[in-house]
């Protein structure tokens, strides 16, 4: 029996998210992501048209969960170089707490991986690196003021 489509979509992604960190995108299969969700087949394309775009919804899910919050650090109203230590230290203390060493960066993972021969992969990651490299130039720009 087929869930509803919103009754679990987040949890799906979450878990889903998890199996692609540790194991890759090429080294997961549709039963990985079946077994570690507990979503049927049926579900998971319920809500997804292939293992791609789950894909894009984990990628999505990182980085409202882990990116953004990161970047809000480097964008606040701190000096610039107190902003930048802030930003480091938030990734240490989520590795101290998800155990070290740990699966590495998701984002960075997905981009050595698909990057170079997948499109929407290639436009998610040249997102994220101008909106990093904006982030870390306007601290460096606080801090010199």
């Amino acid at each position: 029996m087929a869930r509803p489509r919103s009754e679990s979509r987040d949890d799906l992604v979450v878990s889903a998210m998890s199996v692609f960190w540790k194991n890759g995108f090429a080294s997961t299969s549709v039963d990985d992501l079946v077994k570690a969700t507990g979503v049927s087949r049926g579900g998971i394309y319920t809500d997804f048209r292939d293992k791609e775009d789950l894909l894009l919804g984990c990628l999505d899910a990182h980085r409202d969960k882990y990116v953004d919050p990161a970047l809000s650090i480097l964008r606040s109203d701190r000096d610039g170089l107190k902003g930048i230590d802030a930003y480091f230290s938030h990734f240490i203390q989520l590795h101290k707490q998800h155990g070290m060493p740990g699966p590495g960066c998701f984002l960075a993972n997905v981009m050595t991986e698909l990057a170079p021969h997948d499109q929407a992969v290639r436009a998610i990651v040249a997102k994220h690196m101008a909106d990093l490299r904006n982030a870390f130039r306007g601290a460096v720009e606080k801090s010199a003021k």
